[in-house]
């Protein structure tokens, strides 16, 4: 997936010093890199990278289409169509969708979730299943739509970067074995309209890396 193209340098920097903030050159959007406050850790519990009882990093995007009837997997990404999404809509207009990106191996293991006040107009967007689970007052790593940015920072901390509209949360947990290493990145990012949450997005992806 784009944004797990990290730079040795973090790495090297959060094993050195786990008690402190890395900056680094980080890729927040594809193609784009910006200066990134990377923090240590993973900062979730299980309960915060869960939504409608799907978790990123465990359940599957089989497990949500077995769960929400009539859902369906759709390709989208590059040409060779790397990520696949299901994606769910609510009465409101609020929408859910669920990728597996190309590190979500063959079990399509979901490693990001989007949470929306409304569909995007983007050509890449897929298709989404109507769902009576779907709304706009649920939460994404414990982050709700139509909230104030004062309102996130005061609840997550200050931004590792910002980006036009939208600002961004890295983190980095990296621990040591006498065979490999395990890496968990996780990314929150939350944008913004007329000063209100109305797109937020949580990534996560756990990787073993062999000494």
């Amino acid at each position: 997936m784009w944004y797990h193209k990290r730079i040795l340098t973090v790495l090297m920097l959060i094993t050195a010093t786990e008690s402190a903030n890395s900056t680094t050159q980080f890729e927040v959007e594809p193609g784009v890199s910006v200066p990134v406050n990377v923090i240590p850790g993973s900062q979730f519990s299980d309960s915060h990278l869960r939504i409608l009882d799907q978790t990123i990093g465990q359940s599957t995007l089989n497990d949500v289409m077995a769960k929400f009837s009539g859902s369906r997997e759709s390709n989208s990404g590059d040409a060779a169509g790397s990520v696949k999404t299901v994606c769910l809509i609510g009465k409101d207009k609020s929408v859910v969708a669920f990728e597996s990106g190309e590190m979500g191996s063959a079990k399509a293991q979901i490693t990001k979730v989007k949470l929306q006040s409304a569909p995007t107009t983007s050509t890449q967007e897929p298709a989404c299943t109507p769902s009576r689970s779907v709304n706009r007052h649920i939460k994404l790593a414990g982050t709700g739509l139509n909230w104030s940015r004062q309102q996130i920072e005061k609840d997550k901390g200050t931004p590792s970067a910002k980006l036009g509209d939208c600002i961004y949360y890295v983190y980095n947990s990296t621990q040591q074995s006498k065979s490999k290493t395990r890496v968990v990145d996780t990314m929150l990012k939350v944008c913004f309209t007329n000063g209100r949450s109305n797109r937020i997005e949580l990534s996560r992806i756990e990787t073993h890396e062999p000494h």
